[in-house]
């Protein structure tokens, strides 16, 4: 095994000294003698002499160097003295400072947990002031959808609505979010009372069908329950004003007339507009077959009404005039309503009639009570019949023609020589002259027996009269007077308007009403009242007793 190669500084330094070995191993040594193992013999002699001359000349210059530059090395001496001193002093400052690190730690881990909350908050606070006109835009959210209903901007409002809504559903868990949407909730309650308080105000079709709309777009009713709150409102706007109408205590036709112009008017326009909003334009195409019956639910609540009006105020108008132009009216009324479906025509004749026999009724009685409070005062005062029953020019000779006029409109003559018998007659007729302005066939026999029983019962009484003031005549004759003249003939007077009574005023007063407000023939196919033939024979009997009786 080939031995191996020493360098030069493997030969100068020895193997056993290692410090000597450390000091030739540095670059400077190395790249020396490095150097030396080039040159060549002569060179190497010479070498200690360039070597000896560069020191001296080093030596001279570090000299020189010393001489002139001897104050720089004097504050670098300084600075060095001071150096050493400051950084002894660092050294033992950083020595107190590493000492005093971790007491500095602990408390600066406490005051961190302590103002944890603190800098969560300015933490919150900082975000809240970054985002602070976004913050204040979703606050007032519930403001402005309450100032938009106000102002009935209500798509604008729904839109907020919307908005808020949306917030609390993509933050659940944000306080904020969720108080924001039940104000604006809270909001759209009072639109939603506001829209259906419009319902029941005197609206035209453009802004009920307006309400509906955003009613409909709350989607808090069905289609047929929003049916029904539309009709239930309307109605009610139309009671109040039904209500707000006066109600005139005496002049009922009056009444009934203004009842029944703002009835037509107003049904009409509630089954136009909703025929119009849920049924024309429905939100859907297929119509829900309760919305028809919604509506003629509302035509029979309304028909209903009208009806009860009439039956409660027909019966006290005593104006025929006004009791016939009230059928015009009503006539007209049911004929301009028959394209929403309520021709209640047919109805109507039931509560005429109704109405035209109390009214016929009513005056008969009147009439006939006159006649009645007449006779009871003669019987009162005991008047002489010379001085009530008749006139004094017919009271010598009273007249006794019972024929019957040919002219039914002529009232017979004779009768104004009995000023009772002739107002009772005047009044009679003055109710059949108002019957004929609206007289319903089917009332004929009705009103006729009417008639028959009113007659019946003045002639019972004017029998009773004649009877009890013939009795005090016959009397009175077997008196003697001291004068010559003899008094008139009160038996003949009481007898001869007796006698126009039954045998013409009855007879003429059927006749005018059968022939005369009728044009009915033939007097003796309707046959007579019960009451009244009996009470006609009582006077027959009276007037022309048997042989036997004379």
């Amino acid at each position: 095994m080939p031995e191996q190669e020493q360098t030069l500084a493997d030969v100068l330094v020895g193997s056993k000294n290692s410090e000597s070995a450390s000091r030739f191993s540095t670059p400077e040594i190395s790249q020396y003698l490095s150097r030396l193992t080039s040159l060549s013999l002569p060179e190497i002699q010479h070498e200690p002499t360039a070597l000896a001359s560069e020191a001296s000349q080093l030596t001279n210059s570090l000299t020189s160097l010393c001489h002139a530059e001897y104050p720089t090395f004097l504050a670098l001496h300084r600075t060095s003295a001071v150096l050493s001193s400051t950084l002894s002093s660092f050294s033992a400052s950083l020595s107190t400072l590493a000492a005093a690190l971790p007491a500095l730690d602990t408390q600066a881990r406490r005051f961190s947990a302590e103002t944890h909350a603190i800098r969560d908050s300015r933490t919150k606070a900082r975000r809240v002031l970054a985002q602070h006109d976004a913050l204040l835009d979703v606050l007032d959210i519930p403001a402005l959808i309450d100032t938009c209903v106000r102002n009935a901007h209500y798509q604008e409002a729904m839109d907020l609505a919307a908005h808020a809504e949306h917030l609390s559903s993509t933050l659940p868990g944000v306080a904020v979010a969720q108080d924001v949407a039940a104000g604006a909730a809270h909001a759209m309650r009072l639109m939603r009372a506001q829209l259906l308080a419009l319902l029941r105000e005197p609206a035209k079709l453009p802004a009920l069908f307006k309400a509906v709309s955003f009613l409909r777009k709350m989607d808090v009713f069905s289609e047929p329950e929003l049916a029904l709150v539309f009709l239930t409102s309307r109605l009610s706007y139309l009671g109040g004003t039904l209500d707000a109408i006066e109600q005139e205590r005496t002049d009922h036709a009056r009444y009934v007339r203004r009842y029944v112009d703002v009835w037509r008017e107003g049904v009409s326009d509630v089954a136009t507009q909703y025929t119009t909003i849920f049924l024309e334009r429905a939100p859907s195409s297929e119509v829900v077959p309760e919305l028809h019956y919604l509506l003629s639910t509302l035509t029979h609540h309304a028909l209903n009404a009208l009806l009860a009006v009439l039956r409660a105020r027909l019966s006290s108008v005593g104006d025929a005039t006004s009791l016939a132009a009230l059928l015009t009216q009503l006539t007209h009324c049911a004929s301009a309503l028959s394209r929403v479906g309520l021709d209640f025509r047919a109805l109507l004749p039931p509560l005429f009639e109704h109405a035209v026999q109390h009214r016929f009724s009513q005056t008969l009685n009147a009439a006939t009570d006159a006649l009645l409070s007449t006779l009871s005062d003669t019987q009162k005062y005991h008047r002489q019949p010379t001085t009530v029953l008749c006139t004094p020019a017919a009271a010598a000779a009273p007249p006794e023609d019972t024929t019957l006029p040919k002219a039914l409109h002529a009232p017979p003559t004779v009768l104004s020589a009995y000023p009772p018998l002739a107002v009772y007659t005047n009044a009679l007729l003055t109710t059949l002259n108002s019957l004929r302005l609206l007289a319903p066939s089917s009332l004929l026999h009705t009103l006729l027996t009417a008639l028959d029983g009113t007659l019946a019962r003045a002639a019972g009484t004017f029998l009773t009269y004649a009877q009890g003031a013939v009795e005090c005549a016959a009397a009175a004759r077997v008196r003697k007077y001291s004068d010559e003249e003899e008094p008139p003939d009160q038996i003949r007077v009481v007898r001869a308007a007796g006698k126009v009574f039954a045998r013409l005023l009855v007879p003429y007063v059927r006749l005018g009403l059968v022939e005369g407000v009728y044009g009915v023939t033939g007097m003796e196919n309707l046959g007579m009242g019960a009451e009244l033939r009996e009470v006609l024979l009582q006077w027959d009997t009276w007037l022309d007793p048997p042989d036997s009786a004379l």
